[in-house]
């Protein structure tokens, strides 16, 4: 830790020499004006003495992986990584154009969302389980039942009351994942839709949609096909479409 400490008051003491000499903000040529990598160091030397301070508290978490960029300025001395500085002043000048298709993706996620929690809200926790040990059927099998087999029981031993096999029964046992696989609130509901969105066993979340909630299956398959359409094309392409027109600038 006074290893570290000696070389984050090292940063700290070039960045007051600079601020001095060039000034802070307002001018053309002030430290933070000048070019990104004067407001990389900046950023590595504020998360440098955050690390620091949290130290104090008896913090355990760590910013140290973001003194790396500190590498970048020494690095594009290299021919072979002459192209870096293009591409980090190429994403500072498209930030916002980026980021206007970030809150376009992020607004389909949460309409998407409220859509699966309104349809799928409990139906990642139900699945089959044997009627009489109540241990879950490998491979776990996803259910729907109606009302009675939840509080009666009814013929669910029987698979009557659910698309369960024989001698099996629909019971609510959680979510899969720790409970992080469902779209019981928003926040587990974005992440499943980001595993969609992202291909990661895409084909698991749907499935269990189909199983669970069997009568919807045309809903269900209309849902997941707008979502790949939607987040998965069209969004995707627009993103590399708005990066390609400010490379090409």
């Amino acid at each position: 830790i006074w290893l570290s400490t000696i070389f984050v008051g090292i940063y700290v003491i070039e960045l007051m020499i600079k601020s001095i000499a060039w000034g802070l903000w307002g001018g053309r040529y002030a430290y933070l004006n000048y070019d990104i990598f004067n407001r990389i160091d900046a950023f590595v030397t504020v998360t440098c003495l955050i690390e620091i301070l949290a130290y104090s508290f008896q913090a355990t978490y760590s910013f140290r992986a973001f003194r790396m960029f500190r590498l970048i300025r020494p690095m594009l001395q290299l021919n072979v990584f002459a192209g870096i500085e293009t591409i980090i002043i190429t994403l500072e000048t498209g930030v916002l154009a980026l980021l206007t298709v970030v809150y376009l993706i992020f607004f389909s996620f949460v309409l998407f969302g409220i859509a699966g929690m309104d349809a799928y809200a409990f139906a990642f926790r139900r699945r089959c389980v044997w009627a009489d040990t109540l241990e879950v059927k490998l491979p776990e099998s996803w259910c729907k039942a109606n009302e009675a087999d939840y509080l009666t029981g009814g013929n669910a031993g029987l698979g009557f009351n659910s698309n369960c096999g024989p001698l099996q029964v629909c019971r609510d046992i959680g979510a899969p994942n720790l409970g992080f696989l469902s779209y019981a609130n928003m926040a587990t509901t974005l992440l499943t839709i980001f595993q969609a969105f992202s291909t990661d066993g895409q084909y698991t979340v749907m499935w269990i949609t189909l199983e669970s909630e069997p009568f919807w299956a045309g809903i269900s398959i209309v849902y997941w096909v707008a979502i790949a359409f939607v987040c998965g094309q069209l969004l995707k392409n627009v993103f590399i479409a708005v990066l390609a027109s400010i490379f090409s600038r």
